[in-house]
């Protein structure tokens, strides 16, 4: 008999666990939350990510550059050093007086730079190429 309500209980939780994720999933599917609000603003973080990856797309990756230029000193360096041939541009970080920068083709990341604001160094990595100097190919002040 005791085997007996210990699966019963058993079924009751799990049961009751199914129930809590299928709820969790409809509203971040952007359906009506508990006080009937709609949930429109993960709707529109969303289409606004895309328009940023759009912008850090084109061709041989010349939009990020030339849109980017007179905002980020760095950039003029780094097209020097690895060139401008990239899929995408991906600004990891823009905060606390640092800027770390991924450039992909075929959505592998290739380089990596961190420019520090206050010191106005830059550092430029080879992501594929890990010598001895693991993968470092520029570190300078600019």
């Amino acid at each position: 008999m005791k085997k007996y309500y210990a699966i019963v209980s058993v079924v009751m939780l799990v049961a009751c666990s199914a129930d809590d994720v299928n709820e969790s999933s409809n509203v971040d599917e952007g359906s009506i939350t508990e006080n009937g609000e709609e949930n429109v603003e993960t709707e529109n973080i969303v289409e606004d990510d895309s328009s940023e990856e759009n912008e850090n797309m084109g061709e041989s990756g010349q939009p990020f550059f030339e849109n980017h230029r007179d905002e980020m000193s760095e950039l003029s360096v780094v097209e020097e050093e690895i060139g401008m041939e990239f899929d995408e541009v991906d600004i990891q970080n823009d905060q606390g007086g640092s800027r770390v920068i991924l450039y992909e083709n075929d959505g592998i990341p290739e380089y990596k730079s961190i420019y520090i604001q206050n010191d106005q160094r830059l550092k430029i990595i080879n992501l594929n190429d890990q010598d001895e100097e693991n993968g470092l190919i520029y570190q300078e002040i600019i």
